[in-house]
C-alpha cells in the first residue's frame, strides 16, 4: 500500500478479539484510493478478510498536507464524532416519520 500510486502514508490498528481492523491512510485523492482498493492484491485480500471482520467501510476527511500525519487519537475522535452525527440524523428521520404518521392518523 505504501508504494501505491497516490498513497502518502498508512497505519493499521488491529483489535483482533473485537474483530476490528482500522486502516488510517492518506491519499492524493479519492480516485487514487479507489484505484488501489479495486486492484490486486488488495481486492482479493479484502474479500478474504471479510470473513473475520464485523463490517467494512470508508470514511473520508480532507486534511491539508501540513496537518499530516493524523494520529490514532484524532482519527478515533473524528470517527466518534461522525458516528454521533449519523445517530443524530437517524433519530431526526425517525421523529419526522412519527410526526408524519401521527398527522396522517389525524387526517
Amino acid at each position: 500500500m505504501r508504494k501505491a500510486p497516490g498513497a502518502h502514508g498508512v497505519a493499521l490498528r488491529a483489535r483482533v478479539l473485537r474483530r476490528t481492523f482500522l486502516t488510517l491512510s492518506a491519499w492524493e485523492d479519492r480516485d487514487a484510493l479507489y484505484r488501489f482498493a479495486g486492484s490486486e492484491p488488495h481486492r482479493s485480500s479484502s474479500r478474504a478478510a471479510a470473513a473475520y471482520t464485523k463490517e467494512a467501510g470508508f470514511v473520508f476527511w480532507t486534511v491539508p498536507a501540513s496537518e499530516l500525519p493524523i494520529g490514532w487519537a484524532e482519527a478515533e475522535r473524528r470517527l466518534a464524532d461522525q458516528e454521533k452525527e449519523q445517530e443524530r440524523k437517524q433519530a431526526e428521520k425517525r421523529a419526522e416519520k412519527q410526526d408524519e404518521e401521527q398527522q396522517s392518523d389525524r387526517g
